[in-house]
């Protein structure tokens, strides 16, 4: 039980116990190195090595975070002196690898993968000069097709969870025994 004018912010209340939130027993008081450790909700999204992640594991956040990198960095792709070619490598060895990094932790669903790759090629139609209305799919296909020749996030994605699980598997530690 807490002091209940300390923690309703002052005002007395009779008659009711009055416990501590989290929120107010944590805010300032865990230090580490004398720094202060931040209260995060269990709601709030932490990045963790890159990744943002949330204690209830939605993964919101991390997919939100995928769609700004690939809308930032193809962005800045556009505004660039770069030619076509240029721009769909640049595509390939900068946006890919960052949205595919995402992939290893999150559970990125079709829809999600759809809209990735739509706002990728929006990026490719904008540095080939391609009309509005072309479809994403046609971008996907391969040059050999009348595409572009650009790949779905959806090969990436099968691709790192593979390479996930058999990195899992070949490990020579704990993480590579199976139960």
């Amino acid at each position: 039980r807490c002091n209940a004018s300390a923690a309703l912010g002052g005002r007395v209340v009779r008659g009711v116990r009055s416990y501590p939130t989290e929120r107010s027993l944590l805010l300032g008081t865990v230090k580490i190195a004398g720094a202060t450790v931040p209260y995060v909700s269990h709601a709030e999204a932490v990045p963790f090595l890159g990744i943002p992640i949330s204690f209830n594991l939605g993964w919101g956040p991390t997919v939100t975070k995928a769609l700004d990198i690939a809308k930032t960095r193809g962005r800045q792709i556009e505004r660039s002196l770069a030619s076509p070619t240029q721009a769909l490598r640049m595509i390939q060895t900068v946006i890919k690898p960052a949205v595919a990094y995402l992939m290893c932790v999150a559970p990125f669903g079709p829809a999600d993968l759809d809209t990735l790759d739509a706002c990728i090629a929006r990026t490719v139609r904008k540095c080939w000069k391609l009309p509005r209305g072309m479809p994403t799919r046609a971008i996907l296909a391969g040059a050999e097709e009348g595409g572009v020749g650009l790949e779905s996030l959806r090969v990436d994605l099968a691709h790192e969870t593979s390479a996930a699980l058999t990195r899992a598997l070949r490990d020579q530690g704990r993480l590579g025994l199976v139960t």
